[in-house]
Protein backbone atom coordinates (compact mmCIF):
# COMPACT_ATOMS: atom_id res chain seq x y z
CA UNK A 1 0.00 0.00 0.00
CA UNK A 2 2.90 2.31 0.76
CA UNK A 3 4.28 1.91 -2.77
CA UNK A 4 0.89 2.77 -4.28
CA UNK A 5 0.80 6.07 -2.41
CA UNK A 6 4.37 6.75 -3.48
CA UNK A 7 3.48 6.26 -7.15
CA UNK A 8 0.28 8.29 -6.76
CA UNK A 9 2.22 11.15 -5.15
CA UNK A 10 4.62 11.28 -8.10
CA UNK A 11 1.69 11.31 -10.52
CA UNK A 12 -0.12 14.10 -8.67
CA UNK A 13 3.08 16.16 -8.33
CA UNK A 14 3.67 15.79 -12.07
CA UNK A 15 0.18 17.06 -12.80
CA UNK A 16 0.64 20.02 -10.47
CA UNK A 17 4.02 20.90 -12.01
CA UNK A 18 2.42 20.78 -15.46
CA UNK A 19 -0.58 22.89 -14.47
CA UNK A 20 1.39 25.60 -12.72
CA UNK A 21 4.28 25.61 -15.26
CA UNK A 22 6.95 25.38 -12.57
CA UNK A 23 9.53 23.96 -14.99
CA UNK A 24 11.14 26.02 -17.79
CA UNK A 25 9.20 26.27 -21.05
CA UNK A 26 11.92 24.26 -22.82
CA UNK A 27 10.72 21.14 -21.02
CA UNK A 28 7.18 21.56 -22.35
CA UNK A 29 8.12 22.34 -25.96
CA UNK A 30 10.76 19.66 -26.50
CA UNK A 31 10.55 15.89 -26.79
CA UNK A 32 11.85 15.14 -23.30
CA UNK A 33 8.64 13.35 -22.43
CA UNK A 34 8.95 11.08 -25.45
CA UNK A 35 12.52 10.16 -24.50
CA UNK A 36 11.44 9.60 -20.90
CA UNK A 37 8.75 7.24 -22.17
CA UNK A 38 11.32 5.35 -24.26
CA UNK A 39 13.56 5.05 -21.21
CA UNK A 40 10.63 3.81 -19.14
CA UNK A 41 9.78 1.12 -21.70
CA UNK A 42 13.44 0.07 -21.82
CA UNK A 43 13.70 -0.20 -18.04
CA UNK A 44 10.43 -2.13 -17.74
CA UNK A 45 11.69 -4.50 -20.43
CA UNK A 46 14.89 -5.06 -18.47
CA UNK A 47 12.89 -5.65 -15.30
CA UNK A 48 10.61 -8.19 -16.92
CA UNK A 49 13.40 -9.88 -18.86
CA UNK A 50 15.58 -10.34 -15.82
CA UNK A 51 12.75 -11.70 -13.66
CA UNK A 52 13.12 -15.48 -13.72
CA UNK A 53 9.75 -15.93 -12.02
CA UNK A 54 7.97 -14.34 -14.99
CA UNK A 55 9.54 -16.78 -17.43
CA UNK A 56 8.75 -19.74 -15.17
CA UNK A 57 5.12 -18.63 -14.89
CA UNK A 58 4.85 -18.43 -18.68
CA UNK A 59 6.31 -21.93 -18.98
CA UNK A 60 3.96 -23.33 -16.33
CA UNK A 61 0.78 -21.66 -17.57
CA UNK A 62 1.69 -22.46 -21.18
CA UNK A 63 2.40 -20.28 -24.14
CA UNK A 64 -1.36 -19.84 -24.65
CA UNK A 65 -1.21 -16.96 -22.17
CA UNK A 66 0.36 -14.89 -24.95
CA UNK A 67 -2.81 -15.28 -27.05
CA UNK A 68 -4.79 -12.80 -24.94
CA UNK A 69 -2.54 -9.75 -25.47
CA UNK A 70 -1.87 -10.83 -29.05
CA UNK A 71 -5.60 -10.94 -29.81
CA UNK A 72 -6.02 -7.50 -28.21
CA UNK A 73 -3.30 -6.07 -30.46
CA UNK A 74 -4.73 -7.71 -33.58
CA UNK A 75 -8.27 -6.59 -32.72
CA UNK A 76 -7.15 -3.03 -32.03
CA UNK A 77 -5.20 -2.75 -35.26
CA UNK A 78 -8.07 -4.28 -37.24
CA UNK A 79 -10.60 -1.90 -35.68
CA UNK A 80 -8.41 1.14 -36.30
CA UNK A 81 -7.79 0.06 -39.89
CA UNK A 82 -11.49 -0.45 -40.52
CA UNK A 83 -12.42 2.84 -38.86
CA UNK A 84 -9.76 4.78 -40.77
CA UNK A 85 -11.18 3.65 -44.12
CA UNK A 86 -14.49 5.30 -43.29
CA UNK A 87 -12.99 8.51 -41.88
CA UNK A 88 -10.69 9.36 -44.76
Amino acid sequence: MKNSFFILSFFVSGILIGVFSILPQLVFTSDFTLYALYLLFFLVGIGIGSNTKAWNIIKIVNIKIILVPLSVVIGTLSGVGLFSTFCL
